[in-house]
């Protein structure tokens, strides 16, 4: 490949990619991707890589590890996303530079017992858990956690009897309003960017109980917003994170109660680009470098954005999608690809004055595209 300019070259590699792609390509940098599907609407700039299409391998993040090693002769720098937080060193015994956590940091955000250690005082809280060897739980509803995955996969309704493995947890329920955070940290402190109003389990989005399926952004909730960023700088300082981050949390009567940590580039982050006049690739590449903007430089526009994943009802074909505008729908799936009852289909996209109309924006968009996608 021709380099376009003196950055260096960049791998980012995830389940899906899209979202990192544009905002490296607007902030200068020659990108080689590699995700699942390399959409329809990856940048036209790029050099795009299909698991399944290229590489002619089944869709796991084991795949995905070794096809990404194969590609990094060709560029100076990887960038995880999506899936590849929970793996071990990508780049062992590779000169190649990550912008993104170590293993050891991701280690750490998903150890419960280190959590419950340093939170107390951030006014984050933990629910209750419990890990293998302790008692089972009690009275009142509880689920059981895979820790091996995110965005509500592996996640189920405990029940008495039901096998518990090592890697997973029981945790209690926490009824409440589902948010996220996302976060730019250097690996001693954090800067906010914003809260989301997040979803799962969206039946109007074809998801699974517990699955995520989107996000609206900024949530505005400043007794929130200061305890999510004091909470990330402690995070940051106890396990060493850096560049972007995401936290999953419930609010429950006024208090933030901690789901996950995710430590790498989040679904979200595409809706803070919208709200927000700052580039998510640079301010990724800042924090692993050791920078950290002023809070002043993140501040939100008057603005509303929202974006759903919306999920296959039932095993389907697509064709080509000529009257999905690019502004509206993302992640687009090329004509003729089949997509698998429960799979993701694409991403909807709106924007309004209010959260609550940016997100019924994409309900409306969501209704209008099944119905010509499942009667066609």
């Amino acid at each position: 490949m021709t380099r376009m300019s003196d950055k260096p070259v960049v791998l980012l590699v995830g389940v899906s990619t899209r979202a990192m792609c544009q905002s490296a390509v607007n902030a200068g940098y020659e990108v080689i991707s590699l995700d699942y599907f390399a959409d329809y609407d990856q940048p036209p700039q790029i050099k795009s890589y299909s698991l399944s299409k290229d590489f002619h391998l089944p869709l796991s993040i084991p795949n995905l590890i070794t096809a990404a090693r194969g590609l990094l002769p060709l560029v100076q720098v990887v960038v995880p996303g999506a899936g590849l937080e929970n793996i071990g060193d990508l780049l062992a015994g590779s000169p190649v530079e990550l912008w993104g956590n170590e293993p050891e940091a991701s280690s750490k955000v998903r150890n419960q017992r280190l959590l419950k250690e340093i939170l107390p005082g951030t006014g984050l809280e933990l629910p209750r858990t419990l890990h293998l060897g302790d008692e089972q739980p009690g009275e009142g509803r509880w689920l059981k956690k895979d820790l091996a995955h995110n965005g509500g996969v592996g996640v189920k309704d405990w029940h008495a009897g039901m096998a518990w493995r090592t890697g997973e947890i029981i945790q209690e329920f926490i009824p409440g309003q589902l948010c996220s955070a996302v976060f730019v940290a250097d690996g001693r402190q954090a800067r906010l960017l914003g809260l989301t109003r997040q979803y799962a389990g969206v039946k109007e989005l074809g998801a699974k109980d517990y699955w995520w399926c989107g996000n609206a952004a900024p949530l505005i909730d400043m007794a929130i917003f200061q305890r999510l960023e004091t909470a990330a700088s402690v995070l940051t300082a106890a396990c060493g994170l850096k560049g972007l981050n995401g936290i999953d949390f419930i609010v429950r009567d006024g208090i933030p109660y901690l789901l996950e940590v995710n430590p790498r580039w989040s679904g979200s982050v595409e809706l803070f680009e919208k709200v927000g006049a700052y580039n998510a690739f640079d301010l990724h590449r800042w924090g692993c470098e050791g920078y950290l903007p002023s809070q002043q430089s993140i501040e939100v526009r008057p603005i509303y954005w929202a974006k759903g994943i919306v999920y296959a009802r039932r095993k389907i074909e697509m064709g080509y999608q000529d009257d999905w505008p690019l502004g509206d729908y993302a992640d687009i799936p090329y004509p003729g690809e089949v997509i698998l009852k429960g799979s993701p289909i694409c991403s909807v996209l709106s924007f309004d004055i209010t959260l609550e109309q940016s997100w019924e924006g994409v309900l409306r968009k969501v209704r209008a595209m099944e119905q010509k996608l499942y009667l066609s």
